[in-house]
């Protein structure tokens, strides 16, 4: 606040209460000016009415040197003063994040990115209702538009490293190599959880932390609820972690849905074709439908049987 307003803070002493007392002249004054008036109910006091008493203090001569509050306004503090700033003053909050290896810190659920140089490094963070400001040592790195949602991914292209980071340690690459070392089902995880991202890197970050649960509960374990994961189309870090807190992974994967036939058919409305057969038309294309299979729609796990409207469009050709 005091760099917004170009101004100095001064503390006073715990032990003196100058500054109440300074308040305190003020509200005696006009309470006691305020006894002698007479108040009409509901009458409208003019601005200059209203301010009458505190004119009168401004002007009062002081007690132990010459002037009064008004004329040192006017020969010393009114030549100081400046113009308000251009710009609202924004209430804004500081904290510290640490730059994932995705060059992407976490804030309020969601991520910002930052010059990938700064991997691993220990940033400040000023967040207004508006924008997020990055700063590290002291100098502005980087600002985003803050984000209201939850997992959102805020990124500037030039905070991207260099097409093909060949100079970078960490790589997709690398990663899927990493999971490999738990098993199959995990490095295919990997591969699904970075083919999913905008960009590899942002799945850097889910990346790790499964490697981390692998350390945590066996690499057994994890390969089984990576299986459980990708069957279920669960590829998320969240969802990896859900498995293996409940130990799905070592239940049973639930068997597939039978899939659903056509059983009962009627022709709503007949083709027509001057120079082809309607009804061998019409045959071919309830034919056809019986031959589908589908993923049937479920009840509390059940399939169930559905009434749907299908459209057939056969081409005949030019012929």
């Amino acid at each position: 606040m005091s760099d917004y307003r170009i101004t100095g803070i001064l503390t006073a002493s715990a032990l003196t209460l100058r500054g109440v007392f300074g308040f305190g002249i003020l509200s005696s004054y006009i309470r006691a000016r305020a006894r002698t008036k007479s108040v009409i109910p509901h009458e409208k006091d003019s601005p200059a009415q209203q301010n009458c008493h505190t004119e009168r203090l401004n002007h009062r001569p002081f007690r132990k040197r010459e002037g009064s509050r008004a004329s040192v306004f006017a020969a010393v503090e009114r030549n100081a003063l400046r113009p308000l700033p251009a710009e609202p003053f924004d209430m804004s909050q500081w904290s510290y994040a640490r730059v994932n290896i995705d060059y992407h810190i976490a804030f309020d659920a969601n991520l910002y990115s930052v010059p990938y140089t700064l991997v691993q490094e220990r940033v400040e963070v000023r967040a207004t209702p508006t924008t997020i400001e990055i700063f590290h040592k002291g100098q502005r790195v980087a600002s985003h538009v803050r984000g209201h949602g939850r997992e959102q991914v805020f990124t500037q292209r030039e905070h991207r490293p260099k097409s093909h980071q060949a100079h970078l340690e960490w790589t997709p690459s690398r990663m899927v190599n990493w999971a490999e070392q738990i098993g199959p089902h995990t490095a295919k995880l990997f591969e699904r959880i970075l083919a999913e991202k905008p960009h590899p890197e942002m799945g850097y970050r889910s990346c790790l932390g499964i490697i981390r649960l692998a350390e945590q509960y066996s690499s057994t374990r994890m390969e089984a609820a990576a299986d459980r994961a990708i069957r279920t189309g669960a590829c998320r870090y969240q969802s990896v972690k859900s498995i293996l807190k409940n130990s799905l992974d070592q239940q049973p994967l639930p068997e597939p849905s039978p899939l659903g036939r056509v059983t009962h058919l009627r022709v709503l409305r007949l083709a027509y074709h001057k120079a082809s057969n309607s009804d061998a038309i019409n045959e071919q294309a309830v034919d056809s439908i019986k031959r589908w299979h589908y993923t049937p729609t479920t009840v509390a796990g059940e399939p169930v049987a559905v009434c749907s409207d299908v459209a057939v469009t056969i081409d005949l050709g030019n012929n």
